[in-house]
């Protein structure tokens, strides 16, 4: 059985919706939570990681897609659309 990804269309979605930006873990916690598609059955993603959403969001970024904002916080990665 393999696990159910997000898209990147699905990730986008999700960082359209905040014009100031989002962080990494904010996109994952929505995804893992809310459920997908038009269906109302359709499961969440309860199994996604952090690291999965933050490496799609980066090649997000080389393919000009959204981009890094700063934030208050050291370690922690917002995204923004580009």
């Amino acid at each position: 059985m393999t696990i159910a990804k997000p898209t990147d269309a699905e990730i986008l979605a999700i960082v359209r919706r905040y014009a100031n930006g989002v962080m990494t873990y904010v996109v994952r916690n929505i995804l893992a939570s809310t459920p997908r598609g038009p269906e109302s059955h359709a499961q969440p993603y309860p199994r996604l990681d952090t690291a999965f959403v933050r490496r799609r969001l980066m090649a997000m970024e080389k393919a000009g897609q959204v981009k890094r904002v700063r934030s208050g916080y050291a370690t922690m990665i917002c995204w923004s659309i580009a």
